[in-house]
């Protein structure tokens, strides 16, 4: 990871923004010690605290660390950081995320526009980025999170009886908008990159239960899903690895949902 002062200079201006970048375990001389520190798995997005989690995979590594999306030069030089440590980069994982837009559709067009640099552009930067360093090897994976509201409206059924998106007679549409595009980009990115021998592929979670969530909520959306729960933090883990991996060496432009069937009824 790059070196930060203190947890302010790595979250500012967004506390919610996570990049993962894989290495293979061969670039990696401090496997064991990353290990030993960290904790075993793929982390979730960031929520107003920094932290460096590690999963390891059959033949992969992935590090996941906070980063700003927001400054063009805080991108630049998080690629050239792990680029330079490590002599490339095989795996992106574009897990990164602002939702100062999902309140209402009532926001001003500036609140608009902060979000989609997050959740667009950077996107766009990012993954140009790293399949830059992917194209000199003929070979990579970029996985793209998305989101079943990217497949789908918004179904008010699942609050009914909640104060959630009671706020608001106008729900907003940033964030179905963001993640439906996103889908779109990893079909265009798939066509691109594709001669370049890079793998671009998108994965579309479900609702992801959270301690905040009103139990009236959980029963409603879980009874639209076919396994009758949200997801956990486990859930992604199989599919992330497996579109990481040479398992996958002949997918790409798909989107795979992540739902627990929600999408399919």
């Amino acid at each position: 990871m790059p070196e930060f002062k203190n947890k302010k200079d790595c979250l500012e201006p967004y506390v919610d923004q996570e990049v993962i970048i894989g290495i293979r375990p061969e670039h990696v001389h401090d496997e064991e010690e990353l290990l030993a520190k960290y904790t075993e798995r793929i982390t979730s997005r960031l929520f107003g605290e920094f932290e460096i989690c590690v999963f390891a995979g059959k033949d992969m590594l992935f590090i996941a660390g906070g980063i700003a999306l927001a400054p063009l030069r805080s991108v630049i030089n998080y690629c050239r950081h792990y680029r330079d440590r490590y002599g490339k980069i095989d795996i992106l994982v574009n897990n990164a995320v602002t939702r100062c837009a999902c309140s209402s559709w009532e926001l001003s067009m500036d609140d608009f526009d902060k979000s989609l640099r997050i959740n667009a552009s950077a996107l766009f930067l990012l993954t140009r980025l790293v399949a830059e360093d992917m194209k000199k090897r003929h070979e990579g994976s970029i996985i793209n999170v998305g989101s079943y509201m990217g497949m789908r409206g918004l179904n008010m059924t699942n609050y009914a009886g909640t104060d959630m998106y009671a706020s608001s007679a106008w729900p907003s549409p940033a964030y179905f908008y963001e993640k439906g595009g996103m889908l779109n980009f990893t079909r265009f990115a798939a066509s691109v990159l594709g001669r370049e021998g890079i793998r671009v592929n998108c994965i579309s979670p479900g609702g992801l239960l959270d301690q905040s969530h009103q139990e009236r909520f959980i029963q409603q959306y879980s009874a639209n899903t076919f396994l009758g729960r949200l997801a956990n933090e486990t859930d992604l883990q199989g599919v992330i690895v497996f579109l990481a991996s040479a398992a996958s060496l002949y997918i790409t432009g798909v989107n795979i949902p992540v739902d627990g069937g929600y999408t399919a009824k």
